[in-house]
């Protein structure tokens, strides 16, 4: 089991803790600069110290789900932060880079391509031949259909669908349940059915 430390205690990284603690991982302990919140404990999970504590050569893992904050820290961390892949995920000859959490129940089809610190949440589906670039949160239950490319930092709601062949490009936020049909080409929020910038 590899042991790392975990950076933040809010709600993703509870879900961390809870779906990878003991699934080929040890979570140590968390980092949090609200101190030692015993709301928001595991059992097992200790608070370590605040951000500035932090030892950056340790192995960590981002539990932050916002991905402008989750890319704060990833930019920090010297050492190689580990994959969390959970083992009822399903990756078909796929490439996923590094930091990346997906979690359970997600599927990435063939030829997909997952770039670094990206979260792949629960049961969200990402077809073949996708691209999702660095800091992308997938939430719960999006579903990317085939040939789709996902700029960087963007946010793909729960139950959000793109369709086939969709661009889409860096900083965007698509709103829980959208469907995106058309290509998005500039940044910003999108929602509805078809979504379309707010």
């Amino acid at each position: 089991m590899i042991d790392i430390k975990i950076i933040g205690i809010g709600g993703h990284s509870r879900s961390l803790a809870s779906n990878f603690n003991g699934n080929g991982f040890n979570i140590v302990g968390y980092y949090d600069d609200n101190g030692s919140n015993e709301e928001f404990l595991l059992e097992g999970i200790k608070f370590l110290g605040f951000f500035d504590d932090i030892n950056w050569n340790d192995k960590l893992v981002i539990g932050i789900g916002d991905n402008i904050k989750r890319r704060f820290f990833y930019e920090k961390i010297m050492t190689v932060t580990p994959n969390l892949i959970h083992r009822t995920a399903i990756i078909n000859n796929s490439s996923i880079n590094i930091g990346s959490q997906i979690f359970p129940k997600s599927y990435i089809g063939v030829n997909s391509i997952i770039g670094s610190n990206c979260i792949i949440n629960t049961a969200a589906v990402i077809e073949h031949d996708s691209v999702i670039l660095d800091h992308c949160h997938i939430s719960v239950g999006a579903i990317i259909c085939g040939n789709v490319s996902v700029g960087k930092n963007c946010f793909i709601g729960a139950g959000a669908i793109i369709k086939d062949n969709v661009t889409i490009c860096n900083n965007v936020t698509i709103g829980a349940g959208s469907i995106v049909i058309n290509n998005i080409d500039e940044e910003g929020t999108y929602v509805g059915c078809p979504a379309k910038k707010i």
